[in-house]
């Protein structure tokens, strides 16, 4: 045979499907290591310097993205591809420069880029498989007709991300707030952040991935069915042009063919995300995935289908299994995951209160249509209309026997970060979503409790979904309360204290003294809005009797720390 037969051969042989390399998927960090999770958490493209300042341009040393489509200006984009970064090697939120890494997914060093460049190269291996979903590929760097979904839609979930994985050794799963992005346009080629139709790097966004071998992968993709993520199973019928960029060759054929070797290996992630039948889950779940270490073996303990919101005879519903609550403590490799169904219609971060039994501290896109209330433990929910969506035992979210809160939700306001010891080397931005060019469109959580000497809970959470829900909207299946999504919760005390760290301000909880029924709804607006959230809309809409009795005796873990 000569070298061109030889090579003409070769070619017809991976247009066939090759087994895929002995290499693992991973998630990796800005130099190609493997790593066990990380988190990106980017900043927007404008700060202000101090309180009551306009903004400007973040001080990035970024280029512009160099973008193969024709995109209006994307010269205003640079300032939005800096970033801060940890990873399970190094948990302690860091500036991407001080690392040596690269702007974000530019494809260069770092980590967004070296990990989704695993799918790029992935195209023709039979036994690899990946998927992208979104609710928002309407504004992707090609333009596709009908790419949104919402919450009207048959598949309805406000979630973002992509999956990769080998049929046998795992791969990894990337969850990010970024709208159009990661960008499945073109199937060959790496596209850049920031060269979307949709100026997607102005806001503050977060993005995080996690390593799982194939046992954790199914136990995600079975969790994930309640969420009704947005991928082939929705957009196959909608947009021909996105059948084959959307999912892998590989995983479709394996999926949808019994015969395939590869079938029982795709199937619970395939259902989450091709399967257009699939049926509507009532209850949301909850699952427990051991993190895939580089160069160590799987833990022997097997904690798959811990779910939670299971219906009994006699109408209980157990919201964490003592076996689930034990794998959590004793192992900092497990990650814990919350998947909240669409027909659990409350205030989606009041299932993750319920089921960790905490307090919370949030930052989200808090914005004035849709923002709701910080909820503040002991204010009295009894007597306001749908006891604002906070009491419903069959979906795991109640309130205490007297009608109050059992926990404190608080709305993260503002942030800082000093990027280098300059005299402007701090930056501030907000942690609030709407009209703001600084603003926030990440979605991240801490426990944060109100007792200055409980024992200390480091648990820091990556979501889905915002702070939204009812009295913004008219009902509680409103705005997001009425979408699925789903919410990773990882014990980690350093990067919980680097993100404690960079809060300069929250809407945080604090008593109110009974003799105010005279300013009820001002005080309302100011004690648990701070002027921000759909604020408009309750003082249009909500007469005092319609409003929360506030505490005398709340209170914050933010009156502890610098706040």
């Amino acid at each position: 045979m000569t070298l061109h037969s030889f090579v003409v051969a070769l070619a017809i042989i991976s247009t066939n499907g090759l087994t895929a390399p002995t290499s693992e998927m991973y998630a990796l960090n800005g130099f190609g290591a493997r790593v066990s999770w990380w988190f990106i958490l980017k900043l927007p493209a404008h700060i202000h310097r101090s309180e009551n300042v306009s903004s400007e341009r973040t001080p990035c040393t970024c280029s512009s993205p160099i973008c193969r489509s024709a995109i209006d200006n994307v010269e205003d984009r640079a300032q939005g591809l800096c970033y801060l970064y940890a990873d399970s090697d190094n948990p302690n939120l860091q500036y991407f420069q001080t690392l040596g890494y690269d702007c974000l997914g530019q494809g260069g060093n770092d980590p967004l880029s070296q990990t989704l460049r695993q799918m790029n190269t992935s195209v023709s291996y039979k036994d690899r498989f990946w998927a992208y979903f979104s609710d928002q590929y309407d504004r992707l760097s090609t333009v596709f007709s009908d790419a949104a979904c919402e919450q009207s839609s048959r598949f309805s979930a406000h979630a973002k991300g992509a999956v990769a994985f080998d049929a046998r050794k795992g791969g990894f799963y990337l969850q990010t707030s970024t709208p159009n992005y990661p960008d499945p346009s073109d199937l060959h080629s790496f596209i850049r952040l920031g060269c979307q139709k949709d100026n997607n790097v102005l806001y503050s966004q977060h993005l995080m991935a996690i390593s799982l071998d194939q046992d954790e992968i199914d136990t995600l993709g079975n969790a994930l069915q309640a969420a009704r993520l947005c991928s082939a199973n929705y957009y196959d019928t909608r947009n021909q042009d996105m059948k084959e960029r959307i999912v892998s060759s590989s995983f479709r054929q394996a999926f949808q063919d019994p015969t395939s070797e590869f079938n029982a290996n795709v199937q619970m992630m395939g259902r989450a995300l091709l399967d257009p039948t699939l049926e509507s889950i009532p209850q949301s779940r909850e699952a427990f995935l051991k993190l895939k270490q580089p160069g160590a073996s799987k833990s022997p303990r097997d904690i798959n289908d811990n779910f939670v919101y299971q219906y009994f005879p006699n109408g209980e519903v157990p919201l964490l299994s003592r076996f689930g609550k034990e794998a959590l403590d004793d192992d900092q490799w497990t990650i814990q995951l919350i998947v909240k169904s669409p027909n659990a219609e409350v205030p989606p971060w009041a299932i993750v209160a319920q089921v960790l039994d905490k307090d919370l501290s949030v930052a989200t896109w808090w914005d004035e249509n849709v923002g709701i209330p910080t909820i503040c433990a002991n204010d009295q929910y009894k007597l306001t209309r749908f006891e604002f969506c906070l009491n419903d035992g069959a979906h795991g979210v109640v309130l205490n026997a007297n009608g109050t809160a059992p926990h404190n939700i608080e709305n993260l306001v503002e942030a800082k970060w000093t990027i280098d010891s300059t005299k402007n080397g701090t930056v501030h931005w907000h942690l609030v979503g709407g009209r703001q060019k600084d603003g926030n469109h990440a979605k991240w959580g801490l426990t944060t409790s109100r007792f200055p000497t409980a024992a200390s809970d480091t648990r820091v959470i990556f979501g889905d979904l915002n702070m939204e829900g009812y009295p913004c909207s008219t009902t509680c299946h409103g705005s997001q309360a009425g979408r699925g999504g789903s919410f990773f919760i990882l014990s980690e005390s350093a990067l919980h204290q680097s993100l404690v760290h960079l809060v300069s301000k929250a809407c945080k909880c604090t008593g109110v003294v009974d003799s105010y029924a005279d300013n009820t709804t001002r005080i309302f607006e100011q004690a648990r809005m701070c002027q921000h959230g759909c604020v408009k809309k309750v003082a249009q809409r909500l007469t005092a009797t319609l409003l929360p009795r506030l505490s005398s005796e709340a209170r914050s873990f933010w009156n502890d720390t610098q706040q």
